[in-house]
């Protein structure tokens, strides 16, 4: 890619089951070249490790989904190091995409390529994925493996949306 574009591009990475396995690797592997990413649903992961460059991305799993304990606990250790990582779990959802999901995650994309842009990538909003409201002082202290981040506030009501079961 660098030598087809002349210069080193930002990469956007989205991967599903083995896919979230090389979208997550890849991010924890080379950083700087990672401007955001999601690994949707993986049955086991790598420990993320603390960083100085640590780019925002999302682990998601379907509720119903076996793979869901080993994401979930690989975003709590995301979390723990730190990461700008945000989580989205799916309800009612087994081991298959979503396009709520990957709808949402081009949004994100966009946004945090919009932020780049304007050199504010780091200041968007910190939500709790557990109460799936705006992360109090209390929860940002006290809970840090408890919050996720979005890269821009806009994205907070349909990243709640995620949270419902559509019948």
């Amino acid at each position: 890619m660098d030598r087809i574009f002349g210069k080193q591009l930002s990469l956007l990475l989205y991967g599903f089951s083995g896919g979230a396995h090389f979208a997550a690797r890849f991010a924890e592997w080379k950083p700087e070249r990672v401007a955001a990413w999601c690994a949707y649903s993986a049955g086991w992961w790598d420990e993320p490790k603390t960083s100085d460059n640590m780019p925002p991305g999302i682990v998601a799993c379907g509720e119903a989904d076996g793979r869901l304990g080993a994401s979930l606990s690989y975003f709590k250790q995301g979390r723990a190091a730190g990461k700008p990582w945000l989580w989205i779990g799916v309800p009612g959802n087994g081991h298959s995409p979503d396009g709520r999901v990957e709808a949402f995650v081009r949004d994100y994309f966009s946004a945090v390529l919009d932020g780049m842009a304007t050199g504010g990538v780091k200041t968007g909003l910190w939500v709790d994925v557990e109460t799936k409201t705006k992360a109090s002082e209390e929860v940002l202290r006290f809970h840090p493996t408890g919050i996720g981040w979005l890269p821009d506030a806009g994205l907070f009501s349909a990243w709640q949306s995620l949270g419902k079961v559509l019948r």
